[in-house]
């Protein structure tokens, strides 16, 4: 028998096959090619949402398994697909991922013109993943199924918490009677606001309290702190959390 080194491919050296009956030989030379024949990616599975989980929440974490190309080392590509038991909505296709996780805002699951969950009833959808390393295809060893519970009003995405300390806008300005601060705190802690005039001198505290983080607001109706109205011109107001602060330039009006 004639064996070839494992995932070998190519036109081996000449093979010499030689019979006998002691009185006469008989001598034979030919080559072996051996073609060259793709691997497929890897078998994987499914890891979360599992099976049946129920999408009441505003965001869906896929994971699966990751699928190689043990031979050619090629680089694998991901495709998701969501297919619904309403057959009138079309199936959902995520392309070309490279890895083994996405997020995804649950009201993508629906393709509704404005972007809201109007469905009455509880929506079932399935989930797979078909991973290709460009010549040959492979599907997840599981299909999950997803279910989305029916919402009858606009279901609003959470806001995500500020990551950097920010002041402003702030509006109007310039202002008369009152003006609006906003500010952004990205960590907890002693926050102060306060309005300053140009020679550095406080013209009202704001904010001096402990605060954790999140969007804020302060409002300043052109007084100082002894309850007497700030004479027209230019002011500064000062964020200051820690060792960190921002400042901005307000105008007060007559």
């Amino acid at each position: 028998s004639i064996m070839a080194p494992e995932n070998y491919n190519g036109v081996d050296y000449p093979i010499i096959v030689s019979a006998g009956d002691n009185a006469a030989t008989a001598v034979d030379t030919f080559m072996v090619t051996v073609n060259s024949i793709n691997d497929p990616p890897t078998a994987f599975g499914l890891v979360e949402p599992v099976n049946n989980y129920i999408a009441i929440n505003p965001w869906i974490v896929f994971k699966w398994e990751a699928s190689v190309d043990e031979v050619e080392d090629s680089t694998i590509y991901y495709t998701l697909t969501i297919t619904f038991d309403d057959t009138t909505q079309a199936p959902l296709v995520k392309t070309g991922l490279t890895v083994t996780e996405l997020i995804m805002g649950r009201i993508e699951m629906y393709n509704s013109d404005d972007s809201t969950f109007t469905g009455e009833d509880t929506t079932y959808a399935e989930w797979s993943i078909e991973a290709t390393d460009g010549e040959a295809n492979i599907t997840s060893s599981q299909t999950f199924t997803l279910i989305i519970p029916p919402v009858g009003v606009i279901e609003e995405e959470p806001e995500l918490p500020p990551t950097s300390l920010k002041l402003g806008p702030v509006y109007p300005n310039p202002f008369n009677d009152q003006t609006r601060i906003e500010y952004e705190l990205p960590w907890d802690g002693l926050v102060e606001v306060v309005v300053y005039d140009l020679a550095g001198r406080v013209v009202k505290t704001l904010v001096n309290d402990n605060m954790t983080v999140g969007r804020y607001t302060a409002r300043w109706d052109g007084y100082n702190e002894y309850g007497k109205r700030s004479a027209a011109g230019l002011y500064l107001c000062r964020l200051k959390v820690g060792d960190s602060d921002r400042m901005v330039q307000i105008i007060l009006l007559r």
